[in-house]
Formats: structure tokens, sequence, C-alpha cells
């Protein structure tokens, strides 16, 4: 049995989505001070646990997915430039999703861009076929206002998730947006 590493680096962010009380609402709307301000210096909590609706941390574009046998020999890499690059008529690597978000609520969606390794799994395997390897791509956005796009979100082998045992990024920005 051979064990196997996937890892997915490039650009990416922590995204959260969450739903705020009246008295966040009220915090949230000082006309005295930029929104990044607000967020950032008065909450008693990181603003990235206002995340009911939704929290994702992964790679956007561009991205490079790698997967390496046991003596670190490449054998995929796939780009955002290359997507379908194994695809055939019964298989397609990526999978797209569309989170389910609840407009009808005051929203708080918060953005930390990040550069680096996102992700790093392993999968015990015979031999390991490309064909059994599904990447989730999950479509970010909030009506006509608010769009994210895509976004890493999970990734499984032969329909079991893989867990993430890290990897290493470096913050680069952060931003805020509300929907009231």
């Amino acid at each position: 049995m051979g064990k196997y590493t996937i890892s997915i680096s490039g650009y990416g962010c922590e995204l959260t989505i969450g739903s705020v009380s009246e008295e966040e609402k009220e915090i949230l709307s000082n006309a005295d001070k930029e929104l990044i301000e607000i967020v950032t210096e008065d909450f008693d909590y990181g603003p990235e646990e206002i995340d009911d609706q939704f929290h994702c941390f992964g790679c956007t574009e561009p991205y490079t997915v790698t997967v390496e046998d046991e003596g670190g020999s490449e054998l995929y890499q796939i780009t955002d430039e290359d997507p379908g690059k194994y695809d055939t008529d019964d298989f397609e690597l990526f999978e797209t999703v569309f989170p389910k978000i609840d407009e009808t609520k005051d929203l708080l969606a918060c953005w930390h861009g990040e550069k680096g390794e996102f992700f790093r799994g392993y999968v015990e395997a015979e031999e390991f076929d490309i064909q059994k390897l599904k990447i989730e791509m999950s479509e970010v956005e909030i009506g006509d206002d608010f769009y994210f796009g895509y976004i890493i979100s999970k990734i499984s082998y032969d329909g079991e998730e893989i867990d993430n045992w890290g990897g290493d990024t470096t913050g680069k920005s952060f931003d805020a947006w509300k929907s009231f």
C-alpha cells in the first residue's frame, strides 16, 4: 500500500459570512469609522467567529494541485489554467457547489487574503487513481452585490473526504463587507 500526498498552493483566503445580531449591527453601523476599523477594533472576538452562513479556508486562483508518491515524485499537477486536463466523458475532477446563504439576514463578510500552501493531505492506496479524486469548488456570492469567486473547499478520494493536515500560508490582506 502506498501513501500519496496531495497539496494545494497558490493564492486564497479564509472567508466567513455570518448573520449579525442587532447589537453587532449597531456597532457595525458606526458612521464615524471605516468598516475595516470597526471589525478589527470594536469587537471582543474575531470577526471570523461570525460565520453561521459560510466559513471556508482554501485556494482561489491561481492555484496548483500536486499529487506525489511516497518518494516525492510528482504524479499529477493541475493548475487553474488547465483544470480539465484529466477530465473524460465519464469523469470531471472539479465539482462546483453553491453555498446557501440567507440573503434576508443582515450579513457581515470577512475576507482574509492568504498566499502559500492551503492543503496537505494523504491517501493510502495500492495505486493512485486520478479518477477517484474530487476537488470541490464553492462559488460564493451574495446577491448581485458581493461575488467572492471560486474557493477550493473540499478534497475527497474514493468518496471519502481527505483531512487537511495543514499547510503554511502568509496573510496578505483583509477586507470586510456588510449587506445593510
